[in-house]
C-alpha cells in the first residue's frame, strides 16, 4: 500500500492533472474504475487568490490531490484551499508559454534556488502532505531531476511525480524512463512514474524499468477510463474490458450522472467534448465523434449513442 504523507492509497494508479480534462465528473468517472487517486487540473494561484472560479472538490472523491502552479502567491493559495485537499502538489513541469512568462512550472526547475524558495513556503503554510510534479530537465542539456528531487526531498516533500520529458520536449518524443529509475534511487520517498502510459500493457514496463512506486496515467486517460481497471485485471491475470459504443454509452451516462450531480457548473460543451472523447478507439469512432460534434443539447447526444449502441452487433 502506497503512502504519502498521512495519506494511503489502496491502488497505485493515479489520475494524472490534466488541464482542461479534470472536472470532478472525470475525476470520479476514473476514481470508479480503478484510480486509488485523483489530481484536479492544474489551478494558477492567482485563480485562488481572485477567486474566479469555485473549486470543484467533492467528499466523494477523496482522497483528492490539488495542483497548484504559481510561484510568488502559491503559499497563500495553498493555505487558502488546504481543506479541500488531502494532498497539495506543485507544478514544476508545466512548459506553457503563459506559466513560464510568470517564472512558474518548468521555469522553477531551470532555477532550483527560485524552486526551493516556493517549495518551502507552500509546506511551512500547510498541514497537508506536500508532492511536487516535475519534468526530468529543461531541455536535454540540462537534466537536472536527481538534484531537483533531493531539493524536493529536503524541503520535505512528501512525494514526487516524474514525467519523464523535458519541459522542452512538451509532450512530443519518447519519454525517458530510465530518469525515473535514477531518481527512484537517489530519494527515499515515494517517487510516481509518469509519461508514455497509453494502454493497459504499458503499466508493466514502466514499473519493471523504474522500480516506481506508482504510475500516473494522463492523456492515456482521456475517454478511456477503463484503463485503469484494465491494468488491476492484468494484474489479476483477468482479461481486459474492451470499449465499444455499448460500453462508450455507459460510461457516458455514469460521467452525465456525476456532472449533473456534483459539477458547479453546467456548461454543454464541456459535456459534449468528454463524449466525444469516449467514443475514441470503438468501431466508427470518427463517424461517431463528428456526429456528437453536430449536438446542441445532451439529448442529442443520448440519441446518437442510443442509436450506436442498439446498432452494435
Amino acid at each position: 500500500m502506497l503512502k504519502i504523507g498521512n495519506i494511503r492509497l489502496n491502488k497505485s494508479l493515479i489520475l494524472a492533472p490534466l488541464h482542461g480534462v479534470n472536472c470532478n465528473a472525470f475525476r470520479l468517472l476514473c476514481k470508479s474504475h480503478g484510480a486509488g487517486l485523483v489530481y484536479t487540473s492544474m489551478i494558477h494561484d492567482e485563480t485562488i487568490l481572485g477567486k474566479e472560479k469555485p473549486l470543484d472538490v467533492i467528499e466523494e472523491e477523496r482522497p483528492i490531490a490539488v495542483q497548484l502552479v504559481g510561484k510568488d502567491n502559491i503559499a497563500e493559495a495553498a493555505s487558502l484551499i488546504e481543506d479541500k485537499a488531502d494532498i497539495i502538489d506543485i507544478n514544476l513541469g508545466c512548459p506553457d508559454k503563459e506559466v513560464l512568462t510568470k517564472k512558474a512550472g518548468s521555469f522553477l526547475i531551470k532555477h532550483p534556488d527560485q524552486m526551493e524558495k516556493a517549495v518551502s513556503k507552500v509546506v511551512s503554510a500547510v498541514n497537508r502532505p506536500v508532492t511536487a510534479k516535475i519534468r526530468i530537465g529543461w531541455d536535454n542539456k540540462s537534466i537536472n531531476a536527481i538534484e531537483v528531487s533531493k531539493i524536493l526531498e529536503n524541503n520535505n516533500i512528501t512525494a514526487i511525480a516524474v514525467h519523464a520529458r523535458t519541459a522542452k520536449q512538451g509532450y512530443t518524443g519518447k519519454a525517458d524512463w530510465n530518469i525515473i529509475r535514477q531518481v527512484k534511487r537517489a530519494v527515499n520517498i515515494p517517487v510516481i512514474g509518469n509519461g508514455d502510459v497509453f494502454r493497459p500493457k504499458d503499466y508493466q514496463p514502466i514499473i519493471d524499468k523504474t522500480d516506481a512506486d506508482a504510475v500516473m496515467i494522463g492523456r492515456g486517460s482521456i475517454g478511456n477510463p477503463q484503463i485503469f481497471e484494465n491494468i488491476i485485471r492484468i494484474k489479476q491475470d483477468k482479461p481486459i474490458i474492451r470499449k465499444d459504443s455499448s460500453l462508450a454509452y455507459q460510461y457516458f451516462r455514469e460521467f452525465l450522472s456525476y456532472y449533473k450531480k456534483y459539477s458547479p457548473r453546467n456548461i454543454f460543451s464541456e459535456i459534449r467534448q468528454h463524449a466525444m472523447w469516449l467514443v475514441k478507439g470503438i468501431k466508427n469512432g470518427k463517424e461517431i465523434k463528428n456526429s456528437l460534434s453536430e449536438c446542441r443539447d445532451i439529448n442529442g447526444l443520448k440519441e446518437i449513442f442510443e442509436k450506436r449502441a442498439t446498432s452494435s452487433p
